[in-house]
């Protein structure tokens, strides 16, 4: 299973492979029945709640392929929804010019955002940091965050998020 995980991390960069081992591993904690074909293991809810997973049975017995330009842009980023492309996290491909950010919200499950390149300023809760690329912010669930690109050129992240649909509540 943790192989899957690898897959689901190396469709965007080699850091999310994290991510999706960890998916992998909840979804390998449940059982395979008899007769089930490969790739299909029922987990029961409370496994799959920290990952923003109401389903009881993950399919990963097919590998999907999409490209970048396939994906819809909305604002600043490329929307991959996971419950139409047949995974079980989304993901914003953030491309934010100068200045450019989301307002404060919260996701009732975790986020990672990974810099790939310029440097944002992003607050989680009452922190506020500077993060260059290379770096890697893990957001809690609930959290109250945003980021800006607080750089002269282009900000490149990228923003798992631990559900296979994108649950937003803008904050004032």
């Amino acid at each position: 299973m943790y192989f899957i995980g690898i897959l689901f991390g190396c469709w965007f960069s080699v850091p999310t492979a994290l991510l999706g081992a960890l998916l992998a591993g909840a979804l390998a904690k449940g059982k395979r029945r008899k007769g089930d074909r490969p790739g299909r293991f029922d987990c029961s809810a409370g496994e799959l709640a920290p990952y923003g997973i109401r389903e009881r049975t993950a399919y990963v017995s097919r590998m999907a392929f999409t490209h970048l330009e396939q994906l819809p842009f909305v604002g600043m980023s490329h929307e991959f929804v996971g419950e139409t492309q047949g995974a079980p996290f989304s993901a914003y491909i953030v491309t934010a010019k100068p200045g450019q950010g989301p307002p404060l919200h919260t996701h009732p499950y975790v986020e990672v955002a990974f810099i790939i390149e310029g440097t944002a300023t992003i607050t989680v809760g009452e922190e506020t940091r500077e993060v260059n690329a290379g770096g890697i912010v893990v957001i809690p669930a609930g959290a109250p965050h945003r980021f800006v690109n607080s750089d002269a050129s282009t900000l490149r992240q990228i923003d798992i998020h631990a559900s296979p649909r994108f649950i937003q509540t803008n904050l004032p």
